[in-house]
């Protein structure tokens, strides 16, 4: 008998290595939702880190540092962010944006920016202030911004700051990251429902088994598919002489467990996405029965008359007399 539930087993493709599959599409998932905002900090790496240049087109998005001397009280801020104006080791103005926090630990280069022009020779510079972050382009919106606390046009300031900003830190794409994001989710919800089908399903394979021998129908069963399949294709949905089968959802029932048996319509915005004939089983229990091909509604009723052929006191169609009646076969 176990060669035979070892049968059933193979047949209904019983086994954990879907449900690791669906597990692994979740993680998948959650590495989609957060790869963007991780990412760019796993690749910023100080070495690899090239001179801050407002004016390289070719350094635009890369990882890079800059040299501070001399900083400006703040320019620009829109939210959070907070743009200066600041001097380099090359004595260029450049706009950086930094947290706040980043621009009170630099008191040197705050004091030297309102004393640089008495420095002739640069012996008085502080020592440079080095920080690490992305080369991003300058929009007229935030040079415009900066140019109302000098008294310059955008036009003038540009020919100060340039082209680029530094952007302090590593930042992630947000376009990018919602993409991600709304992809990684659903990947993960079709992971998950598809983890909890394969497992439902291997529940039922166990359930069938231990009913047909209980029954003591094991053996008889496995036979009669055996010597359909000889003759027949395999399909998701079997008639035998004696049973319906469920590929799907791994179940295989004698006709006489269905007290009542209807065609279900499936509809998303009033349009039909599926049907097949639901069979109400003897122990509360339910097995869906979804033809192949398009024609599902013809194949649908060939279903039910066969039903009905092989069990003369099943109920057919969806009616409130038949739901009350099998709520009260089923309460016993």
């Amino acid at each position: 008998m176990e060669d035979i539930k070892q049968g059933f087993r193979k047949y209904f493709k019983q086994g954990n290595q879907a449900i690791i599959l669906s597990l692994i599409a979740c993680i998948i998932g959650i590495g989609l939702m957060t790869l963007p905002r991780v990412m760019p900090k796993l690749l910023a790496n100080k070495n690899s880190a090239v001179m801050f240049n407002a004016d390289d087109s070719k350094q635009d998005g890369k990882y890079t540092y800059i040299d501070i001397i001399a900083i400006d009280d703040y320019s620009a801020y829109q939210g959070s962010d907070y743009y200066y104006v600041a001097v380099d080791t090359n004595r260029l103005l450049n706009v950086v944006k930094i947290d706040q926090s980043i621009y009170n630990q630099m008191k040197e280069q705050q004091a030297y920016w309102s004393t640089r022009g008495d420095d002739k020779t640069g012996e008085l510079a502080p020592k440079p202030y080095r920080l690490y972050g992305v080369q991003k382009f300058l929009s007229d919106e935030y040079v415009n911004a900066i140019g109302n606390s000098y008294q310059k046009t955008t036009e003038e300031m540009r020919k100060y700051i340039g082209t680029y900003y530094f952007s302090n830190g590593v930042e992630y794409n947000k376009d990018m990251a919602k993409t991600l994001f709304l992809v990684g989710i659903v990947v993960v919800i079709c992971g998950a429902v598809s983890a909890y089908e394969f497992n439902k399903k291997n529940k039922n394979v166990e359930k069938t088994i231990a009913y047909l021998e209980s029954t003591g129908r094991l053996y008889e069963a496995w036979n009669e598919l055996q010597t359909y399949l000889q003759v027949n294709k395999d399909t998701n949905c079997i008639l035998l002489d004696n049973y319906v089968i469920s590929k799907s959802e791994g179940m295989m029932r004698p006709y006489e467990d269905i007290l009542w048996a209807y065609r279900y319509v499936m509809r998303r915005n009033f349009v039909v996405v599926n049907q097949y004939a639901l069979c109400r089983l003897v122990d509360g229990g339910k097995i869906q029965l979804t033809p192949p091909g398009f024609l599902k509604k013809e194949s649908i009723e060939e279903i039910l008359d066969t039903i009905a052929m092989k069990n003369p006191s099943v109920m057919l169609g969806y009616t409130n007399e038949n739901q009350r009646a099998y709520k009260e076969m089923t309460r016993r």
